[in-house]
This record gives C-alpha cells, sequence and structure tokens, in this order.
C-alpha cells in the first residue's frame, strides 16, 4: 500500500461522526403538474469548505437546491426544495492533515451527505403528491481552488411523465 494510502486508512479509522443535522428543509409546490406533463429538474448542490475546529472536529456544510419545472427551459417552475445538512465529525489530532480532509470530504462523507438528500427529496416530492423523485448517482470531481464553493453541479434531467 502506498504511503499516502496508509496515512489515510489510518486517519478512516479514527473518524467518529459526531452529528448530522438538517438546519434548513424547505420545500413548496407552486403549482401541481398536470397528469401526463413532463417534468425536468435542475439541481445545485454546494459544499462548502470545512469548518476545522482544534485540528480535531470537522464540520462539513451541504445545500442542495433542487427547482422542478414542466418545460426544458426551466422557466415554468412547478416546485422547489432547498436543504441545508451539516456533517459533523471527530478526528485524533495525531493524524489530522488539511490534504486529508479534503480526501475525506471527496472519498466518503460526500456519499452520506448524498444519501441524506435523496431520502430527504424522495420524501419531500412524496409529500408534495407528486411522482417520487429519487436523485440519480453521479460523480464527484475532487475540490479544486476554482470550485471549492461549488464541487458539483447536476445537469437538468427529465424525471418522469405522468
Amino acid at each position: 500500500m502506498h504511503a499516502d494510502e496508509i496515512k489515510y486508512h489510518a486517519f478512516i479509522e479514527n473518524i467518529k461522526i459526531k452529528n448530522i443535522t438538517i438546519p434548513s428543509m424547505n420545500w413548496c409546490l407552486i403549482k401541481k403538474p398536470t397528469k401526463g406533463e413532463p417534468l425536468f429538474t435542475s439541481a445545485n448542490l454546494e459544499i462548502s469548505d470545512p469548518n476545522i475546529k482544534r485540528k480535531s472536529e470537522i464540520t462539513i456544510s451541504a445545500k442542495l437546491e433542487l427547482i422542478g419545472c414542466v418545460d426544458k427551459e426551466m422557466k415554468k417552475k412547478f416546485m422547489n426544495i432547498n436543504i441545508v445538512i451539516n456533517f459533523i465529525v471527530q478526528v485524533s489530532q495525531k493524524v489530522f492533515s488539511n490534504e486529508l480532509v479534503d480526501k475525506y470530504i471527496n472519498r466518503n462523507a460526500i456519499f452520506t451527505i448524498i444519501a441524506i438528500f435523496r431520502e430527504q427529496v424522495r420524501n419531500a416530492t412524496f409529500q408534495m403528491g407528486l411522482p417520487t423523485l429519487i436523485l440519480p448517482a453521479f460523480k464527484m470531481y475532487p475540490r479544486s481552488e476554482e470550485t471549492s464553493k461549488k464541487t458539483s453541479k447536476l445537469n437538468k434531467k427529465k424525471v418522469s411523465s405522468r
């Protein structure tokens, strides 16, 4: 195993999830779509830079904004969903490094965060009486200076025809 991977493995072995909160979640059904009308969504996912305390507590905040429209041009909205998640983990100071934190966000934390978003979107669309929307799987790219505030953007996708 490569030395970097050994360090990362030690980092992962010392991570403990402390808390996951949803400080903000709201959804709005603007106008119920007509049965059989094609539905389109546009999602924007933002992952904030981690907030690190004492090189042992890491807070990762993520925001998902999902807009539903009945036209490909995304001008005729029928719903919007906004969710904010705070994901807080603790790690031993002995294995802490900023590089390992970034690697952890891209390799591990993002999948937990996306799973929570996926379930909340599924539940919100069900509660609004819409076809259940399951967020698709998508590939995450490592953070870079240019994308540190917005690490991923989902493309417009046709969701369903009722």
